[in-house]
């Protein structure tokens, strides 16, 4: 993911909450799991067969993503590269 939005220089970033001791909020500029995650949970992504793929493995299920749910990102990033995470995380909080 990093890759491609370098690449397409895309000036992705996300605001880091405040530190408990007080300390400035940091800026990173690094897609990570936690975004994915994020992205996964707001859009429902594990219902959708276009872009997930279940795995069973007895009791266990795990999932595996398409090629084509990494241009969906790199498209919702593009449209709000510095807010797209933070507007993702308010809107979770605000989800009944």
């Amino acid at each position: 993911m990093n890759g491609r939005l370098s690449t397409k220089k895309i000036p992705f970033s996300v605001k880091t909450s405040s530190l408990p001791n007080g300390a400035a909020p940091m800026e990173r500029n690094k897609f990570t799991t936690n975004d994915l995650k994020l992205f996964i949970n707001f859009y429902d992504i594990k219902s959708k067969e276009a872009y997930a793929f279940a795995h069973t493995f007895g009791n266990r299920i795990e999932y595996s993503y398409s090629q084509a749910l990494v241009d969906f990102i790199i498209t919702e990033i593009k449209k709000d590269p510095k807010k797209v995470i933070q507007n993702i995380k308010l809107a979770l909080q605000n989800k009944p």
